[in-house]
């Protein structure tokens, strides 16, 4: 392990997106250990290990408690928390809940709301529609079956086949809860906007115009799909570490 000092040692929080878990950060969190960082990867209620806690009443605020409560309960300060995809909402909620305990706010390809809107009002309706048919035939009613590794970017290969192996349906309440928060995004937080340019996900076609050039964001890209920790984990961690 690198040797840092005490004033380099940061705290991150991994914060996952739809269908993964705290999983999908290992190879990210193990570069950060190795230079001496304190790295928390939770996996979110009712997805990857917690998936027997899923039920319909499993929403957004429940995943922004998940977090909220991590850190209150190990009592870190400072926290540079990076939310991937969907995590990308959970931690703009947690960082309205409890600012003083986030130092940065990184946005890892991640999804970007409005008041009143939802997950769920951002696909087209005919997606909408076999989405709501693939929920009532193999997710029970409540949850959204997982997508293949490779629409998430990830080339066929031991890294797909890892990826399918652990991804777990997603609870549909989270999609289509209206997203609310009390303060402007970010709530005064420095935040980072990191891009996953190859390709660029069609769901952040609108999100990206409202960050790139914007000077409330300090606004990044790295040259891989959407799921960047595990396609270029080096790459990332050093990214963060910056």
């Amino acid at each position: 392990m690198k040797s840092v000092s005490l004033k380099e040692i940061k705290t991150f929080v991994l914060v996952h997106g739809t269908w993964h878990g705290g999983w999908c950060w290992s190879k990210v969190a193990a570069q950060l250990r190795d230079m001496g960082h304190l790295v928390f990867t939770p996996t979110l209620t009712g997805l990857g290990e917690r998936r027997h806690l899923l039920t319909a009443t499993v929403n957004m605020d429940t995943h922004i408690t998940d977090i909220k409560e991590l850190i209150l309960a190990e009592e870190l300060h400072d926290v540079v928390l990076v939310g991937h995809s969907y995590g990308g909402l959970i931690i703009a909620g947690v960082a309205d809940q409890i600012p003083q305990r986030i130092g940065h706010l990184v946005f890892l390809d991640a999804s970007i709301l409005e008041n009143g809107e939802t997950l769920w009002g951002k696909l087209p309706q005919e997606l909408q529609e076999i989405t709501l048919q693939v929920v009532k035939d193999f997710g029970e009613g409540i949850s959204i079956p997982a997508i293949p590794a490779t629409d998430l970017g990830i080339q066929p290969g031991p890294d797909a086949d890892w990826v399918n192996r652990r991804l777990t349906p997603h609870p549909l309440a989270s999609q289509q809860q209206k997203y609310q928060l009390k303060n402007p995004l970010g709530n005064g937080i420095r935040k980072t906007f990191i891009s996953c340019t190859d390709p660029i996900l069609f769901i952040l076609y609108e999100t990206l115009p409202k960050v790139k050039n914007n000077p409330d964001w300090e606004f990044l890209e790295i040259l891989t799909g959407h799921d960047a920790m595990i396609t270029e984990p080096v790459k990332l961690a050093e990214m963060l570490m910056k």
